[in-house]
């Protein structure tokens, strides 16, 4: 039933006028490009992650006619096989390289790999005897690789109507024997090479992104020391071309050569020539390696490796960062600072993520300072149509995976507003719902995440639902080279010497027992400065500071509550502190992030959800209930640090 209906199908589609066929590619194209759906989303991104430096006319204009073209290929399998011979000579020229010059194909005496790739009209190759009698010899072998069919009337039709001029397929699963044997004996061989091979592939780069490529035509090429030429049909009108040849490897080559020089050879063909770009098929998903939720942000991996001979035959020395990852951090500055150790450990983890981390636009300055991140965006404030119509322009950025790390629904309500194909979420508990990420966690029953440190919260959920390294770098970040400069010293100062300085963070959490009032901040400055010579920089509520700075003697207080709300000055000035005292959790993760040692003055609930983390030192004093912190004891812990 089913070769009969292709039978007819085909002879109708031959029997049409061409103009048919054309128009009904041309519309059906287009229906294919401007539906709103799954694929068309895969069309512009992969456009947009391989041309970012084009315009967006540009990639539209190259998406919608290679929908176009995908449906003129599928009507020519369909009605080729159906065609006289002196019709396909009609259709399709041969150039010159196919039998002359080093890209010749039917040069005698040495076997020949010969690469095709994922062009619309690469159909025509099997009709090549049938297009240029004298290319191909009638007494020499070529075989073409092909992907079977479950079905068996359409593999009998495939075979019938593909090997009617004399070229036998060899089918992916059992052909290798018989493709061996055609090589030995000087043949043939052409494989359509693909970017998507799975598991056998090798982990290689296309555009600049990981892929597994077909390592097949390195594999015969190798063993047989033959010549690798790309053979492809250009395209110059529906039904029309002229059938090319160009050199890609000259024997002997290793495998991994072939490879890596197959995959550079194609990527600038597509960059260079509009037409044969448009011509490759943009809508199938080549990118998908590594994009497994269950295995998102581990190491990719493949049995062979060749991402290091890719780079080096492009010039580069380093892995793209083309895997679009956006975070969104909770909007409450000391839980964006929790997150970086996590978001660095998903950048390590990955060679080719690029993390943007989405914030509030007050913290961008000071989060984007921090270099944690590859972007930072600003999201707008409130929850009004300004901020979702940022998201939704946003969608054309084409972000790969959404995290969501707060617990927000308006959060998730971003990712799904940006598109983004994965979106990650963790449920709180179990009974909460978040319908709008693709992929939710839920903590272990018995856990208590109300217990749980916000930061390894995170990673552990990363690293048991994403594959994220177990390993959690929680070294201080590295980013003196910022905080580098003027640390607001005088002259005097620096011909005298460096005078430690004690950061003072004033205005905590508010609530009783929560924060010290101005009484104990005044007194912890004069027993520090009983203790030694310091200078002390205030921080934070400017009022405050004002209040401590006034019953203090002149020349010690250094208010920096006015000039810290520029992020450059706020990062010298606290990685310049030999110390910092305070009760807000915000500023001690941010010295904490510095490395600068911290003493804190929280409340036990706030110091296990978001006290420092990172390895540097650290001095706990509990506010609140049985509060072990006074102003004595704090003195004394700041003046050893100042030792």
């Amino acid at each position: 039933m089913l070769y009969g209906t292709l039978s007819f199908l085909g002879r109708a589609l031959a029997a049409m006028p061409e103009r048919v066929p054309a128009a009904a590619a041309r519309f059906v194209g287009w229906v294919i490009y401007v539906f709103p759906g799954a694929r068309r989303r895969v069309l512009l991104g992969n456009l947009h992650h391989a041309f970012p430096e084009r315009s967006e006319r540009w990639r539209r204009e190259v998406g919608l006619e290679s929908c176009r073209r995908m449906v003129e290929m599928g009507l020519f399998v369909l009605a080729s096989p159906y065609f006289g011979e002196g019709r396909l000579r009609r259709m399709f020229r041969t150039d010159a390289s196919l039998g002359e010059g080093v890209s010749c194909v039917i040069r005698s005496g040495a076997p020949t790999v010969i690469l095709s790739p994922h062009f619309s009209l690469m159909e025509a190759l099997p009709l090549l005897r049938a297009i240029a009698p004298g290319f191909v010899p009638a007494d020499m072998e070529v075989g073409i690789f092909y992907r079977p069919f479950a079905s068996a009337s359409l593999e009998r039709w495939v075979k019938a109507t593909r090997e009617r001029f004399g070229m036998r397929l060899l089918s992916r699963r059992d052909g290798f024997g018989e493709a061996m044997a055609i090589l030995r004996r000087n043949g043939r061989v052409v494989i359509l090479f693909d970017q998507h091979a799975g598991g056998p592939g090798a982990l290689s780069l296309f555009f600049g992104r990981l892929v597994s490529t077909s390592e097949l035509p390195g594999i015969l090429a190798g063993k047989f020391n033959a010549d690798t030429i790309a053979m492809y049909v250009e395209r110059t009108a529906f039904w029309r071309g002229t059938l090319r040849s160009e050199r890609v490897t000259t024997a002997p080559a290793s495998a991994d050569a072939v490879t890596v020089a197959a995959n550079v050879w194609l990527e600038n063909k597509l960059r260079a020539d509009a037409n044969l770009c448009a011509d490759w098929l943009w809508l199938h998903r080549r990118w998908k390696l590594g994009m497994d939720a269950r295995r998102r942000f581990a190491p990719v991996s493949q049995r062979r490796d060749v991402v290091g001979a890719t780079l080096e035959a492009c010039g580069a020395t380093a892995c793209p960062r083309r895997e679009r990852v956006w975070v969104r951090v909770p909007d409450e500055f000391a839980n964006a600072l929790l997150a970086l150790p996590v978001v660095r450990a998903l950048r390590s983890a990955r060679v080719d993520v690029e993390v943007t981390l989405l914030v509030p636009a007050a913290q961008v300055a000071l989060i984007d300072a921090l270099k944690v991140a590859d972007r930072v965006l600003a999201v707008p404030s409130g929850n009004g149509l300004g901020r979702w119509r940022f998201f939704w322009r946003m969608r054309g950025a084409f972000p790969d995976t959404f995290v969501v790390l707060g617990n927000s629904f308006w959060h998730d309500v971003e990712g799904w507003l940006a598109r983004a194909p994965q979106r990650f979420g963790m449920r709180r508990g179990r009974w909460q719902w978040r319908p709008l990420s693709t992929h939710v966690w839920t903590p272990p029953r018995g856990t208590d995440a109300r217990r749980c440190h916000l930061t390894r919260q995170w990673a552990w959920w990363l690293r048991m639902a994403h594959g994220l390294p177990e390993t959690l770098d929680l070294a201080p970040l590295r980013v003196r080279d910022v905080c580098r400069g003027g640390l607001l010293l005088d002259s005097r100062e620096v011909a005298l010497g460096m005078v430690p300085r004690v950061g003072f963070f004033l205005g905590g959490v508010s609530g009783a027992g929560r924060r010290w009032p101005g009484a104990q901040w005044r007194r912890l400055a004069l027993n520090l400065l009983a203790l030694r010579s310091v200078r002390i920089c205030l921080f934070g509520a400017q009022p405050l500071a004002r209040a401590v700075a006034a019953d203090l003697p002149e020349g010690v207080v250094e208010d920096v509550t006015v000039a810290g709300k520029d992020c450059a000055v706020l990062l010298r000035a606290v990685s310049g502190c030999r110390c910092l005292v305070g009760d807000a959790p915000s500023a001690l993760l941010l010295g904490n992030l510095l490395g600068v040692p911290v003493i804190c003055l929280l409340d036990e609930e706030t110091d296990v959800r978001c006290g420092p983390i990172l390895e540097a030192p650290t001095v706990m004093f509990r506010l609140g209930g049985d509060a072990t912190a006074s102003p004595e004891h704090v003195s004394q812990a700041c003046a050893a640090f100042c030792a």
